[in-house]
């Protein structure tokens, strides 16, 4: 959820020379698509490829292309095409006449007609869930063992001896960093955290106690991925500044994975 909101940030603070007749066709694209999910379009080739166009055109009207997944996301359908009661009786009434049928015939191998209602339970249960979390489910192995990897790979780049590990630790850039990351991002997670227990537009997991939200703060401190790519952004023309930004990333990601699991090893052993 974080890596959205930097993503926002990306594209509001990193775009330069925005193109206003791109900028205009991507609004219009995006209109399209918001306009085949209230008509009932489920089809995820229409999003994909009306998607592709969107990137395209925010790619090439200065704004910074990476914004295009969240507004992509904002235009998917995010409601079941069925609900919960109906998925439910259309399924019992299938499973009964299944089991009529395999009375019958006991190999489905040899009876086209259960063939057709395994079939037809496929595409109940697919109307019961929504393209967006479809999508979300097909694309989360591929891009956790991938994507984010390579991403990491190809933007880490940090070179640790002795020398620039003694720059890094005397530049007040790294050490900023470092507890924007260890202290600044578990205490903003806690304060929206709080403000959505309190205005009631958020719930706390069934059996989840305060010392565990305090786990969940501390290593959202880790910041990896997308602290390197804004790095990139912002030290452009300086190697030295992006060498001590990178190692406050590495530093305040360890201090937070470390102080989080070693407060949640306190949390279990207290239980």
């Amino acid at each position: 959820m974080w890596n959205k909101y930097t993503i926002i940030v990306i594209a509001a603070v990193y775009s330069q020379h925005v193109s206003i007749g791109y900028l205009l066709y991507s609004a219009a694209f995006m209109l399209m698509l918001i306009i085949g999910n209230f008509s009932g379009i489920r089809n995820m080739t229409f999003y994909l490829i009306g998607g592709a166009l969107i990137w395209f055109m925010l790619e090439n009207s200065g704004i910074h292309g990476v914004i295009s997944g969240v507004l992509i996301a904002l235009c998917i359908p995010a409601r079941p095409a069925k609900g919960p009661k109906t998925f439910i009786n259309k399924t019992n009434k299938l499973i009964k006449y299944f089991e009529k049928r395999k009375e019958k015939i006991p190999k489905v191998v040899a009876d086209e007609e259960q063939h057709l209602i395994i079939e037809e339970m496929r595409d109940t249960a697919k109307q019961a869930t929504t393209p967006l979390q479809r999508l979300e489910s097909m694309l989360d192995m591929p891009i956790s063992l991938v994507v984010l990897p390579l991403f990491a790979f190809f933007n880490a780049g940090i070179v640790l001896n002795t020398s620039s590990i003694h720059t890094s630790l005397q530049s007040h850039l790294t050490w900023g960093i470092a507890l924007g990351l260890f202290v600044g991002k578990p205490l903003g997670i806690a304060l929206f955290t709080v403000l959505a227990l309190k205005l009631r537009i958020g719930l706390l997991p069934k059996e989840t106690n305060l010392k565990q939200l305090i786990g969940v703060f501390i290593l959202g401190g880790i910041g990896f991925t997308m602290s390197l790519f804004m790095n990139n952004l912002a030290f452009t023309n300086s190697t030295t500044l992006i060498e001590q930004a990178k190692f406050g990333i590495l530093l305040g990601s360890v201090l937070s994975a470390i102080a989080g699991v070693i407060w949640l090893c306190f949390c279990m052993r207290q239980d």
